[in-house]
C-alpha cells in the first residue's frame, strides 16, 4: 500500500470520525468552504462581467467562449440562471441580476407557491383512482365489472 492510500484512508477515516464526534463543527466547516467558494466564483462572474463589456465586437466562438466561462462558474453556484441560447446582452444582464439577487423563480417554483396559496390550482391536488378493474372508455377513475366491460365491447 502507497503512502498516498494510507493518507487517503486517514482522511476518510477522519472525516467519518468528525462527522460521528463533532457533527456540528464538521457541518460549519463545509458551509465555511462553500461560502468561500461561492466567493470566489462571484468574483470570477464578475471579472469575466467586466470583459464581456469591454469587448466590442462579438463572434460566435467569442460567445461561445464566454458562455463555456460563465457556465463552468455558475455550475457551482445555487439555482443558476440558465444562459444558453442566450446573446451577449442577454448573458449579462441575467448573470448581473442573478448576482444582485434579482433571478426571478423558475416555473417550478412559481407552481408550488401557488398550489400552496390555492390547492385548487390542481398540481398539488392527488386525485382517488378507483379500486378494481377500469373499463377502457372512461378516463379510469369509474369501477366496472368484467361482465360490463364485455358488454361495452361487443357494442362497437
Amino acid at each position: 500500500m502507497s503512502w498516498k492510500q494510507i493518507l487517503k484512508i486517514d482522511i476518510d477515516e477522519a472525516r467519518r470520525l468528525g462527522d460521528k464526534y463533532a457533527p456540528n463543527e464538521m457541518e460549519e466547516d463545509r458551509r465555511d468552504k462553500d461560502n468561500k467558494k461561492m466567493e470566489e466564483n462571484k468574483m470570477v462572474l464578475r471579472h469575466v462581467l467586466r470583459r464581456m463589456k469591454k469587448t466590442e465586437k462579438t463572434s460566435p466562438d467569442l460567445e461561445r467562449g464566454f458562455r463555456h466561462t460563465l457556465q463552468l462558474a455558475l455550475r457551482e453556484m445555487p439555482n443558476p440562471p440558465r444562459i444558453s441560447g442566450k446573446n451577449l446582452d442577454q448573458m449579462i444582464s441575467m448573470v448581473e441580476d442573478y448576482l444582485e439577487g434579482k433571478q426571478t423563480t423558475n416555473l417550478i417554483d412559481r407552481a408550488k407557491r401557488a398550489n400552496e396559496e390555492d390547492p385548487r390550482m390542481g398540481s398539488g391536488r392527488e386525485t382517488k383512482k378507483a379500486d378494481g378493474p377500469v373499463s377502457s372508455k372512461t378516463s379510469g377513475i369509474h369501477r366496472v365489472s368484467y361482465s360490463q366491460r364485455d358488454k361495452d365491447d361487443k357494442d362497437e
